[in-house]
């Protein structure tokens, strides 16, 4: 029943399954974008948020999504990613669908990442991470770009400054007992 005062949509279970994995696979392939064109933009010496603020204007995109940061991370968005494509892998039999994009989306979200790490790696000033969980209102460190981020730059020698809440420092130290080697602190 089509009703448009009604926020829910009556489907099967697999259309159900696919439109949330399809949406926070959307999701994920927005954020990628933006990091893409963030990335190519610096590359040229033009400014990330300029284009992405241009672009987020036209009504057909939005800005949902649409900034230059880091990278999708967390338990949901590379997991859906990976799960779309492992399901359409698994259940496709026709030649003319290919849903390569969910890989290249992961391709991209590395890239980006690897490409912070060389726009940072030659700093000599410390370089300060407020927050390090995959969202700054999360307290889940799972796929964290800023951790990964964080721990790369730490391993290439640069001084790397955590502000995180006591909670999160606790994990960090749990989780990556060597973690000596960055300046962790609590945020008052």
């Amino acid at each position: 029943i089509e009703n448009p005062d009604v926020k829910f949509k009556i489907m099967s279970l697999n259309e159900a399954e696919l439109t949330k994995i399809a949406i926070n696979c959307y999701i994920t392939m927005k954020i990628s974008y933006a990091n893409l064109i963030g990335d190519f933009a610096k590359s040229i010496n033009c400014e990330p948020s300029i284009i992405l603020d241009a672009i987020s204007n036209d009504t057909r995109i939005g800005n949902k999504y649409l900034s230059y940061g880091y990278g999708f991370g967390g338990p949901c968005l590379p997991r859906d990613n990976k799960a779309l494509y492992h399901y359409y892998k698994n259940k496709n039999s026709n030649s003319n669908i290919n849903l390569e994009l969910c890989n290249i989306i992961d391709k991209n979200n590395k890239n980006h990442l690897l490409f912070q790490f060389d726009e940072m790696k030659n700093s000599k000033e410390p370089i300060e991470f407020k927050y390090i969980t995959y969202k700054d209102s999360s307290d889940i460190l799972e796929e964290s770009q800023k951790l990964k981020l964080a721990l790369l730059l730490a391993e290439n020698g640069n001084e790397v400054i955590i502000y995180e809440r006591s909670e999160i420092i606790n994990q960090l130290k749990d989780k990556y007992q060597k973690l000596n080697f960055i300046n962790i602190n609590p945020i008052s």
